[in-house]
Protein backbone atom coordinates (compact mmCIF):
# COMPACT_ATOMS: atom_id res chain seq x y z
CA UNK A 1 0.00 0.00 0.00
CA UNK A 2 1.18 3.53 -0.78
CA UNK A 3 1.88 5.66 2.36
CA UNK A 4 -0.75 8.39 2.73
CA UNK A 5 1.80 11.24 2.62
CA UNK A 6 3.10 9.98 -0.76
CA UNK A 7 -0.46 9.45 -1.93
CA UNK A 8 -1.42 13.04 -1.08
CA UNK A 9 1.72 14.44 -2.77
CA UNK A 10 1.04 12.50 -5.98
CA UNK A 11 -2.60 13.58 -6.07
CA UNK A 12 -1.77 17.23 -5.45
CA UNK A 13 0.95 17.25 -8.10
CA UNK A 14 -0.84 15.37 -10.89
CA UNK A 15 -4.44 16.06 -9.85
CA UNK A 16 -7.09 14.14 -11.83
CA UNK A 17 -4.47 12.25 -13.87
CA UNK A 18 -3.15 10.69 -10.65
CA UNK A 19 -6.54 9.52 -9.42
CA UNK A 20 -7.05 6.78 -12.03
CA UNK A 21 -3.81 4.80 -11.48
CA UNK A 22 -3.87 5.39 -7.71
CA UNK A 23 -7.48 4.17 -7.47
CA UNK A 24 -6.42 1.12 -9.50
CA UNK A 25 -3.88 0.33 -6.74
CA UNK A 26 -5.58 1.49 -3.53
CA UNK A 27 -9.13 2.72 -4.16
CA UNK A 28 -10.55 3.11 -0.62
CA UNK A 29 -7.73 5.39 0.60
CA UNK A 30 -7.79 7.40 -2.63
CA UNK A 31 -11.57 7.89 -2.43
CA UNK A 32 -11.44 9.08 1.20
CA UNK A 33 -8.54 11.45 0.46
CA UNK A 34 -10.33 12.70 -2.65
CA UNK A 35 -13.32 13.61 -0.49
CA UNK A 36 -11.09 15.65 1.80
CA UNK A 37 -9.46 17.38 -1.18
CA UNK A 38 -12.87 18.15 -2.73
CA UNK A 39 -13.85 19.78 0.57
CA UNK A 40 -10.76 22.01 0.41
CA UNK A 41 -11.32 22.97 -3.23
CA UNK A 42 -8.49 21.00 -4.88
CA UNK A 43 -10.94 18.98 -7.00
CA UNK A 44 -14.38 19.32 -8.49
CA UNK A 45 -16.72 16.55 -7.38
CA UNK A 46 -17.84 15.00 -10.68
CA UNK A 47 -14.49 14.66 -12.49
CA UNK A 48 -12.78 13.40 -9.32
CA UNK A 49 -15.58 10.89 -8.70
CA UNK A 50 -15.44 9.61 -12.29
CA UNK A 51 -11.64 9.30 -12.18
CA UNK A 52 -11.69 7.24 -8.96
CA UNK A 53 -14.51 4.99 -10.23
CA UNK A 54 -12.66 4.48 -13.54
CA UNK A 55 -9.43 3.47 -11.82
CA UNK A 56 -11.18 1.02 -9.52
CA UNK A 57 -13.19 -0.57 -12.36
CA UNK A 58 -9.97 -1.00 -14.36
CA UNK A 59 -8.52 -2.87 -11.38
CA UNK A 60 -11.61 -5.09 -11.31
CA UNK A 61 -11.24 -5.81 -15.02
CA UNK A 62 -7.68 -6.98 -14.32
CA UNK A 63 -8.99 -9.54 -11.78
CA UNK A 64 -11.67 -10.69 -14.22
CA UNK A 65 -9.03 -11.14 -16.93
CA UNK A 66 -6.77 -13.14 -14.61
CA UNK A 67 -9.67 -15.39 -13.57
CA UNK A 68 -10.87 -15.82 -17.14
CA UNK A 69 -7.50 -16.59 -18.72
CA UNK A 70 -5.47 -18.17 -15.91
CA UNK A 71 -8.19 -19.44 -13.54
CA UNK A 72 -7.40 -22.50 -11.47
CA UNK A 73 -3.66 -22.43 -12.28
CA UNK A 74 -3.37 -18.91 -10.88
CA UNK A 75 -5.49 -19.78 -7.83
CA UNK A 76 -3.37 -22.84 -6.99
CA UNK A 77 -0.08 -21.05 -7.46
CA UNK A 78 -0.77 -17.52 -6.14
CA UNK A 79 -4.22 -17.64 -4.51
CA UNK A 80 -2.92 -17.79 -0.95
CA UNK A 81 -1.34 -14.33 -1.44
CA UNK A 82 -4.73 -12.84 -2.26
CA UNK A 83 -6.94 -14.71 0.21
CA UNK A 84 -8.18 -17.17 -2.41
CA UNK A 85 -8.79 -20.68 -1.19
CA UNK A 86 -10.43 -23.48 -3.09
CA UNK A 87 -13.32 -23.41 -0.61
CA UNK A 88 -13.90 -19.67 -1.07
CA UNK A 89 -13.79 -19.99 -4.84
CA UNK A 90 -16.31 -22.85 -4.78
CA UNK A 91 -18.60 -20.85 -2.48
CA UNK A 92 -18.49 -17.85 -4.80
CA UNK A 93 -19.09 -20.08 -7.86
CA UNK A 94 -22.20 -21.44 -6.15
CA UNK A 95 -23.43 -17.92 -5.42
CA UNK A 96 -22.75 -16.84 -9.02
CA UNK A 97 -24.94 -19.69 -10.24
CA UNK A 98 -27.83 -18.25 -8.25
CA UNK A 99 -27.46 -14.46 -8.66
CA UNK A 100 -24.31 -13.12 -10.23
CA UNK A 101 -25.37 -9.46 -10.37
CA UNK A 102 -26.15 -9.19 -6.64
CA UNK A 103 -22.83 -10.71 -5.60
CA UNK A 104 -20.93 -8.37 -7.94
CA UNK A 105 -22.53 -5.29 -6.40
CA UNK A 106 -22.02 -6.65 -2.88
CA UNK A 107 -18.37 -7.41 -3.63
CA UNK A 108 -17.84 -3.77 -4.57
CA UNK A 109 -19.52 -2.48 -1.42
CA UNK A 110 -17.21 -4.72 0.62
CA UNK A 111 -14.14 -3.65 -1.33
CA UNK A 112 -11.14 -3.07 0.88
CA UNK A 113 -12.44 -5.51 3.48
CA UNK A 114 -10.74 -8.53 1.96
CA UNK A 115 -13.92 -9.92 0.43
CA UNK A 116 -13.85 -8.62 -3.13
CA UNK A 117 -10.82 -10.17 -4.86
CA UNK A 118 -12.11 -13.76 -4.74
CA UNK A 119 -15.45 -12.62 -6.17
CA UNK A 120 -13.89 -10.56 -8.97
CA UNK A 121 -11.49 -13.37 -9.87
CA UNK A 122 -14.21 -16.03 -9.75
CA UNK A 123 -16.43 -13.96 -12.07
CA UNK A 124 -13.80 -14.42 -14.78
CA UNK A 125 -13.18 -18.04 -13.82
CA UNK A 126 -16.94 -18.73 -14.05
CA UNK A 127 -17.14 -16.99 -17.44
CA UNK A 128 -19.68 -14.40 -16.32
CA UNK A 129 -20.58 -12.17 -19.27
CA UNK A 130 -17.97 -9.40 -19.46
CA UNK A 131 -20.52 -6.67 -20.26
CA UNK A 132 -22.68 -7.75 -17.30
CA UNK A 133 -19.59 -7.89 -15.10
CA UNK A 134 -18.53 -4.35 -16.01
CA UNK A 135 -22.08 -2.97 -15.67
CA UNK A 136 -22.69 -4.35 -12.18
CA UNK A 137 -19.16 -3.56 -11.02
CA UNK A 138 -19.56 0.03 -12.19
CA UNK A 139 -22.87 0.31 -10.28
CA UNK A 140 -21.36 -1.15 -7.11
CA UNK A 141 -18.20 0.92 -7.50
CA UNK A 142 -20.25 4.06 -7.99
CA UNK A 143 -22.05 3.43 -4.69
CA UNK A 144 -18.84 2.51 -2.82
CA UNK A 145 -16.78 5.41 -4.17
CA UNK A 146 -19.58 7.92 -3.62
CA UNK A 147 -19.90 6.73 -0.02
CA UNK A 148 -16.17 7.01 0.65
CA UNK A 149 -15.89 10.45 -0.97
CA UNK A 150 -18.91 11.57 1.05
CA UNK A 151 -17.29 10.31 4.26
CA UNK A 152 -14.09 12.20 3.39
CA UNK A 153 -16.06 15.40 2.80
CA UNK A 154 -18.18 15.00 5.94
CA UNK A 155 -15.37 14.23 8.36
CA UNK A 156 -13.07 16.93 6.98
CA UNK A 157 -15.90 19.41 7.45
CA UNK A 158 -16.53 18.20 11.02
CA UNK A 159 -12.80 18.35 11.73
CA UNK A 160 -12.67 21.99 10.58
CA UNK A 161 -15.67 23.01 12.66
CA UNK A 162 -14.39 21.63 15.94
CA UNK A 163 -12.07 23.74 18.07
CA UNK A 164 -9.25 22.53 20.26
CA UNK A 165 -7.21 19.37 20.40
CA UNK A 166 -9.79 17.41 22.40
CA UNK A 167 -12.54 18.25 19.92
CA UNK A 168 -10.41 17.22 16.95
CA UNK A 169 -9.45 13.96 18.68
CA UNK A 170 -13.15 13.32 19.35
CA UNK A 171 -13.94 13.71 15.64
CA UNK A 172 -11.10 11.33 14.74
CA UNK A 173 -12.34 8.83 17.36
CA UNK A 174 -15.88 9.10 15.98
CA UNK A 175 -14.50 8.44 12.49
CA UNK A 176 -12.67 5.31 13.70
CA UNK A 177 -15.76 4.02 15.54
CA UNK A 178 -18.06 4.71 12.58
CA UNK A 179 -15.64 2.97 10.23
CA UNK A 180 -15.38 -0.07 12.52
CA UNK A 181 -19.19 -0.25 12.85
CA UNK A 182 -19.60 0.02 9.08
CA UNK A 183 -17.03 -2.74 8.47
CA UNK A 184 -18.70 -5.01 11.03
CA UNK A 185 -22.14 -4.40 9.49
CA UNK A 186 -20.93 -5.10 5.93
CA UNK A 187 -19.16 -8.28 7.03
CA UNK A 188 -22.33 -9.38 8.80
CA UNK A 189 -24.39 -8.78 5.64
CA UNK A 190 -21.85 -10.59 3.50
CA UNK A 191 -21.72 -13.60 5.86
CA UNK A 192 -25.51 -13.72 5.96
CA UNK A 193 -25.70 -13.49 2.17
CA UNK A 194 -23.21 -16.36 1.79
CA UNK A 195 -25.00 -18.50 4.43
CA UNK A 196 -28.35 -18.10 2.61
CA UNK A 197 -26.84 -19.66 -0.49
CA UNK A 198 -25.17 -22.68 1.09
Amino acid sequence: MVPSSHLAALILQYRYAALVPLAFITQPAVALLTGVLIRYGYFDLLPAYLAVVSGAVLGDIMWYYIGYHFGDRFARRFGRYFGMTEAKIETVKHIFNRHDSRILILSKVTNGLGLAVVTLFTAGLSRISFSRYVLFNAIGEGIWTGSLIGIGILFSQLYDQVNGVLGKLSVLGLFVLATAAFIAFVRYLYARFVQEDL
